[in-house]
């Protein structure tokens, strides 16, 4: 966590460069370390950029990102549910909902000693873990926040199947969703073994459960989720470089 202090200074370094005028990361240690790349630790340069207009010191600024992004992501995943549910005319559902986001944890483990407790070690992989949503951390609350931007664009992209004038929502939407998958991996690329499959599961069944879509809106959205898988091996190759 950002109370450790080496990795806490270390994400403040990169903080300061922002504060400095930098709009990039560059690695001394690297044979071309004077080349710049965005990747992983690029939200602390736009944190450090803002505070550097508000007169912030970095300390000051990682914190008060900490809160706005917190905010962002509950706000998010407000506008999330209240999507969902509104489609299913059960918006009463919206607030114990979230409620249940925001403070649910990981289970419990059943112990003879009801005194005794114990939680199931599910973060394999801390940054792939499904239970990760908020953080003190800024770069992790980032790409928590693209994982919500994605179930927003997600539900956007699916809407643009079933409309008779497809072709223009459809792409506006294949660059929304683009973009969400882009900045989660930008920083986390393990969480995409998880949302892309979802995403292939979940068109699939919107092709099957829905008769009424017409076959050019199916072929159309096949096209852009084939396109999206390019555009991510790409952007995969770029920040393989960059951290190898």
């Amino acid at each position: 966590n950002s109370f450790y202090p080496p990795d806490y200074l270390f994400y403040l370094s990169y903080l300061v460069r922002g504060l400095k005028g930098h709009w990039q990361i560059f690695n001394p240690l690297s044979e071309d370390g004077k080349i710049g790349f965005w990747v992983i630790h690029w939200p602390y340069i736009i944190i450090g950029q803002l505070s550097r207009l508000f007169s912030l010191s970095a300390p000051a600024g990682y914190w008060v990102g900490v809160f706005l992004l917190t905010c962002l992501i509950v706000f998010s995943a407000y506008i999330f549910l209240k999507l969902v549910f509104s489609a299913i005319d059960k918006n009463y559902l919206v607030f114990p909902t979230l409620f249940v986001y925001l403070f649910a944890g990981p289970f419990l483990k059943v112990q003879q000693n009801p005194f005794k407790f114990e939680v199931w070690r599910i973060n394999w992989y801390y940054q792939a873990d499904f239970f990760e949503r908020i953080s003190t951390i800024p770069h992790h609350l980032v790409s928590n926040w693209g994982v919500m931007i994605f179930f927003i664009c997600s539900l956007t992209f699916f809407n643009s199947l079933k409309k008779e004038n497809f072709l223009r929502s459809s792409f506006l939407a294949f660059f929304e969703l683009a973009g969400s998958l882009l900045l989660v991996m930008s920083i986390n690329p393990l969480k995409l073994t998880y949302l892309l499959p979802a995403l292939g599961i979940s068109f699939l069944y919107g092709i099957f459960a829905n008769k009424r879509i017409r076959f050019a809106s199916i072929l159309v959205h096949s096209f852009l989720l084939i396109f999206l898988g390019l555009i991510l091996f790409l952007f995969g190759l770029y920040f393989q470089k960059n951290v190898a």
